[in-house]
């Protein structure tokens, strides 16, 4: 089956140093039920911080985490199955995990079962319910669900095509640090579409999204910088 290309982004703790004393910490509260503890357990054997890095037992621990209604364990395991790390690679199994992630409240979720649907990966290609994934991912403030939501009114994908509104969801994404939100929100500007045409808006928005590591921003950067435009870079879903 062909790999989705989804953008997958694992939470990470923060303000939190990672000292081995929190390992036997952290798995004691997992023992007694404890899902923040299942979950920071996960990251630490998926990231082998403190421990010997091991994607059977993030996959483990993130399963209990998921298991005790930890949104972010549960779209992290998808992730793993999406990816084949540490369990057999299930497309069907990370859209299980997506899908109650999206249902605890997590953008990231939503905005991956979105892109399933878009894609036909799991499940038959709806580019309506993919729409509403990318909404609910928006409202959630993930920024690139906002990106995904921009990209389907741009194109009309699933809804009525209007680059007003791609410009607006481009807009919310790139203000929740989207780098690929950024990038086509100076596309828009560079094109003139949905907003007054700008080549210093767009190289603006893409200097951003190359801050922001998008690699689709640098390039468009750098040629808009030298104005040797050529062929630009569009991301669009992701």
């Amino acid at each position: 089956m062909k790999k989705i290309n989804l953008l997958l982004v694992l939470m990470f703790l923060a303000n939190t140093p990672a000292l081995a004393d929190e390992v036997d910490e952290f798995k004691r509260g997992c023992d007694s039920g404890n899902e923040v503890s299942c979950f920071n357990l996960g990251l630490m054997y998926y990231d082998g911080t403190s421990v010997k890095q091991d994607d059977f037992k993030a996959a483990k621990y993130y399963q209990k985490a998921c298991g005790l209604d930890n949104g972010n364990g549960c779209s992290n395991l998808g992730l793993m199955y999406s990816d084949g790390a540490g369990v057999k690679q299930d497309y069907f199994k990370a859209a299980e995990y997506f899908q109650k992630a999206c249902g605890l409240d997590i953008g990231i979720g939503c905005s991956n079962l979105g892109v399933m649907y878009k894609n036909g990966t799991s499940f038959k290609q709806d580019y309506f319910k993919a729409v509403e994934y990318y909404q609910k991912a928006c409202w959630l403030d993930y920024g690139n669900g906002c990106s995904n939501l921009g990209y389907a009114y741009h194109l009309g994908e699933g809804i009525k095509q209007d680059y007003f509104k791609a410009v607006e969801y481009y807009q919310k994404a790139c203000g929740l640090d989207s780098g690929r939100g950024c990038s086509d929100l100076g596309f828009m500007y560079e094109d003139g579409k949905g907003v007054r045409q700008s080549n210093t808006k767009a190289l603006e928005y893409y200097g951003k999204a190359c801050d922001l590591k998008s690699q689709s921003g640098c390039k468009n950067y750098a040629k808009r910088k030298d104005k040797s435009l050529g062929v630009r870079w569009w991301q669009g879903l992701f």
